[in-house]
């Protein structure tokens, strides 16, 4: 079956108009493979019978039967030469009307030429009254299911006419059994048809599922789940505000100097390695990371109500202090070392999604403007926060009056230091 199915691929391959797989928009691309491979077998069915009937004819049928045999096959030809050439040309509804009608007539003939002695019009009937639903698809449910009723009331009519038909032609037994196999043959054939045309399908949907869950995860990598949810569901304006989110501003200290000398790519590298190690921190915390900004890292905590591990405060404060003893550890190990300054505040928020072209996630206002503030007034290897975040996680962390700075568009503001969560930091948020 396995060797069949390939050769068939490459006959599909071959004989398949390559428009069919080009119209990405057509939404019945398989049935009409499948009435492309129907339409080609057909007209080398006809040619076989057509050649067969004139060259090798039955003598103890007479000439009638051999007149009427070589009409037949040559109308079936063109019948089916035709569909083909239509789906060829563009024209598939006309087509598939074809490949019905070649159907019909050919289990009509025979049963005409015959009689119900043959077996070719049950054979045949069961054959046709499933050919519609496979050469019309689901997005064509009027047009199949209209060329189904035409089907199965052609095929009652046929079996009834037959009924009082005697046949025309009595054949020799030994050509009935090759009539009947030549029927059951094309039944196979057809079977093979549906079972290519079936695993076909179900490996394009797998790659479709796959595609998309890739698509998917860049997409999560660029943007929070909801806002990708939603940005899928409607690519409306995105766009949330926020009674209180927390937002973090980090950058590299020293980066710059140390990376001045080195191979571009070691630079990258390097960098891609301290984000990365980030990155997996943000995940450990419920962080969502917005964005990096050249050496810079901007996240912030409380986007989608409170992170699973509590308050959205506490949660972007543990993951300053990862953050900083990370980058502590990856600038030791260079000759150059480099560490991190940070910075953070909490407050309300908008966020959304900007652009039509390589688009991205943002959040805006007075509150990450501070945290940024509190970033550039930082040191390296200080977490600077605002007052209204030393509030708030004071219970928690020990923190370090730093006295007043001086904040572009704010004024004096009085800054802490971040030294640490406190040892009982669990059995407080407990409470």
């Amino acid at each position: 079956m396995r060797m069949a199915l390939g050769l068939l691929k490459r006959i599909h391959s071959a004989i398949c108009p390559p428009w069919i797989e080009r119209e990405n928009e057509e939404p019945c691309a398989r049935a009409l493979h499948l009435a492309s491979l129907l339409a080609a077998f057909a007209l080398g069915l006809s040619l076989i019978m057509l050649a067969n009937n004139a060259l090798f004819p039955v003598p103890e049928l007479g000439p009638d039967f051999y007149r009427f045999s070589v009409v037949f096959t040559s109308a079936f030809t063109a019948i089916s030469g035709m569909a083909y050439l239509l789906l060829w040309l563009r024209l598939p509804s006309i087509a598939r009307l074809l490949i019905l009608l070649y159907a019909l007539c050919s289990v009509g003939a025979y049963a005409y030429m015959l009689g119900p002695v043959a077996g070719v019009d049950v054979i045949g009937a069961l054959c046709v009254v499933f050919l519609p639903a496979l050469i019309y698809s689901d997005a064509e449910k009027r047009q199949r299911t209209i060329a189904i009723g035409m089907v199965i009331a052609a095929t009652i009519a046929l079996q009834y006419w037959m009924a009082f038909q005697p046949g025309m032609f009595q054949l020799p037994p030994d050509e009935i059994g090759i009539l009947r196999f030549n029927v059951i043959l094309v039944a196979i054939a057809l079977g093979v048809f549906v079972i290519y045309l079936h695993n076909s399908a179900e490996r394009a949907k797998a790659a479709v599922a796959a595609e998309k869950e890739r698509a998917d995860g860049l997409l999560l990598n660029i943007l929070p789940a909801d806002v990708a949810a939603k940005l899928k569901a409607d690519r409306s304006v995105v766009a949330a505000r926020h009674d209180e989110v927390c937002i973090l501003f980090a950058d590299l200290v020293g980066f710059t100097h140390m990376s001045a000398g080195r191979p571009a790519a070691e630079v990258v590298t390097l960098l891609d390695q301290v984000f990365s190690r980030f990155d997996a921190l943000c995940d450990a915390h419920d962080v969502e990371k917005i964005k990096t900004i050249g050496d810079g890292y901007f996240a912030a905590s409380g986007l989608c109500g409170k992170p699973r591990q509590g308050d959205p405060a506490i949660a972007l404060a543990q993951f300053a202090v990862a953050m900083r003893d990370a980058a502590a550890e990856m600038g030791a190990a260079y000759d150059d070392p480099f560490s991190i300054r940070i910075g953070l505040h909490l407050g309300p928020a908008v966020s959304g999604v900007i652009g039509t072209r390589k688009f991205a996630f943002d959040i805006w206002g007075a509150t990450v403007n501070m945290a940024s503030r509190m970033e550039s007034h930082s040191e390296p290897g200080v977490i600077t926060i605002s007052p209204e975040y030393q509030a708030r996680i004071a219970p928690f962390f020990e923190t370090r009056a730093r006295g007043q700075v001086t904040a572009k568009g704010v004024g004096e503001v009085e800054v802490f230091s971040l030294i640490g969560p406190k040892t009982d930091i669990h059995a407080i948020a407990a409470q």
